[in-house]
């Protein structure tokens, strides 16, 4: 017995059109898949990841300003200063997300 085929969309009425792109309820929907899992393995390399990805950028105004002040002191601590405040403004900021408007 073979399936027959579904009706066109141009040929369906609007109440079926509707039907059709409407949401399935929750008790239907089954419950999602998560693929691979958070492991703590995985929020090391991520926290890793993130790290790296931190100290390259501060590594590059690093080297940028020390081409203006000819001092790695002084690049050291502006961008040191610098990456720190971002750092804990963007923290703070994290905090709040779901409260701001």
């Amino acid at each position: 017995m073979e399936a027959k085929d579904p009706k066109s969309i141009h040929a369906m009425t609007d109440a079926e059109r509707q039907v059709l792109m409407s949401r399935r309820p929750a008790p239907e929907a089954k419950a999602a898949m998560e693929i691979g899992g958070d492991t703590a393995f995985r929020r090391v390399i991520r926290a890793g990841g993130r790290l790296l990805a931190i100290l390259a950028v501060l590594a590059i105004f690093v080297a940028l300003f020390f081409r203006f002040t000819a001092s790695w002191r002084v690049a050291l601590i502006v961008v040191g200063l610098m990456g720190a405040y971002m750092l804990v403004i963007g923290r703070m900021v994290e905090g709040r997300a779901d409260r701001l408007d």
